[in-house]
């Protein structure tokens, strides 16, 4: 493990702080919920359908990503 990500760890360990706030790990959740329902719904629907929601779903989460970081800084 590098330097950096150790320093990282062993501070959140020993202060106790969370670098996710509850808001973060409820989306991450439902995001998790969308994508396993997308792929239990895959047989229904057509490859290049899912492919193109599939890529779609992935830049919204990039884009509220870096939303989120450029503006909130976390």
């Amino acid at each position: 493990m590098p330097g950096v990500e150790f320093m990282r760890s062993a501070e959140s360990a020993l202060t106790a702080t969370s670098f996710r706030s509850e808001f973060t790990a409820r989306i991450e959740f439902f995001a998790a919920l969308i994508m396993g329902l997308l792929v239990i719904a895959s047989r229904r629907i057509r490859p290049v359908t899912l492919v193109a929601v599939g890529g779609l779903f992935a830049s919204v989460l990039i884009g509220t990503s870096w939303y989120f970081y450029s503006q909130h800084g976390s």
